[in-house]
């Protein structure tokens, strides 16, 4: 499989960027978002400084839990790409599965899908038992992390094990799944415009009795784009003891999260320090700052497949009873 260097990769992105400030810049329509902008950052060789930029705006729309600038800026994306880059939208399929699979994510922030074959997760668990990965959580410092078989980390006890994520995207499968039309009609109408994957990962969190929460095991939000969202696949049987992905339904909109802030007894600076300030929050925070709102937790047999808005609070649970893996 040939892939694009890095890079080139970059330079795109960085031009893309730009692009898409620059059209903002033009359009009166969307004269109130230039406060996402506020610096110049023309040369798209300085890609670092393109990319912070852009970081910062998404930070400053969800800090100020602006669902306007938010939905506006998404428009801006839509008819950006529609216009410079020529994207269709012919691909897009209709019908009440896509509706009301679409509905869920919207208002809930996690919907299912139909569960993968029992071969193809064979296919793919067989390909992922073969191939070698690394100790603790994802690392950008880490770009060429030391590679180990799977067994070797288990009996050193690690937390977690995860792949490269070249080779995740060489699993058999992977593709035909991530680019189904259905799936990406539903993320379409999620999102309010045609979807780029960002990234593909898979880990192991490995079972222990007597294991404390590490990393994305401890509740958390991710900031990974101006609007976004993530499919999950089980590869191996999860049920309570198996390490099940767990989320505050509705916690991905900025309009319920106002809800819960306003529905708080404390100080609301206290409150907005907590939330936006604190990556990792425990479960009793969880139980404080929420207002005793609970969590759902997804359990299912191998080849179960979840749409899930991560910009709500989320966590994995520890596994206790059973190894989990996930794509």
């Amino acid at each position: 499989m040939e892939t694009i260097p890095n890079a080139t990769k970059f330079y795109m992105a960085a031009k893309w960027y730009n692009g898409l400030k620059e059209h903002i810049e033009k359009n009166p329509t969307y004269a109130s978002l230039k406060f996402l902008f506020p610096t110049k950052c023309d040369d798209t060789k300085d890609i670092g400084a393109v990319f912070q930029q852009h970081k910062a705006a998404v930070d400053r729309i969800f800090c100020n839990l602006s669902h306007t600038a938010e939905k506006m800026l998404i428009e801006a994306i839509d008819e950006y790409n529609k216009q410079v880059f020529q994207v269709s939208d012919k691909i897009l399929c209709a019908g009440k599965f896509i509706e009301t699979r679409a509905e869920q994510l919207n208002q809930l922030g996690h919907t299912a899908l139909p569960k993968i074959s029992e071969n193809k997760v064979q296919n793919m668990l067989d390909y992922f038992n073969s191939t070698k990965c690394y100790d603790g959580p994802y690392d950008q410092n880490r770009p060429n992390p030391d590679l180990f078989s799977l067994n070797e980390l288990r009996d050193r006890k690690e937390n977690t094990a995860r792949y490269k994520t070249s080779d995740v995207i060489k699993c058999p499968h992977i593709m035909e799944i991530a680019t189904d039309t259905a799936i990406i009609s539903i993320v379409h109408q999620h999102l309010g415009t045609m979807p780029i994957i960002l990234d593909y990962s898979c880990w192991w969190s490995f079972a222990q009795a007597q294991q404390e929460g590490q990393h994305a095991q401890l509740y958390h939000f991710d900031l990974a784009d101006y609007r976004f969202c993530l499919m999950n696949i089980y590869l191996t049987d999860v049920n309570m003891e198996g390490g099940p992905h767990t989320i505050f339904e509705n916690s991905h909109e900025f309009d319920d999260i106002r809800k819960i802030r306003e529905n708080y007894s404390g100080d609301a600076d206290q409150w907005n320090s907590w939330y936006f300030d604190k990556f990792r929050k425990t479960d009793d925070e969880m139980e404080q700052y929420f207002n005793g709102l609970k969590p759902v937790s997804f359990t299912g047999g191998k080849g179960s497949t979840l749409l899930v808005n991560t910009r709500g609070i989320h966590k994995g649970m520890v596994p206790t009873g059973s190894d989990r893996l996930i794509i």
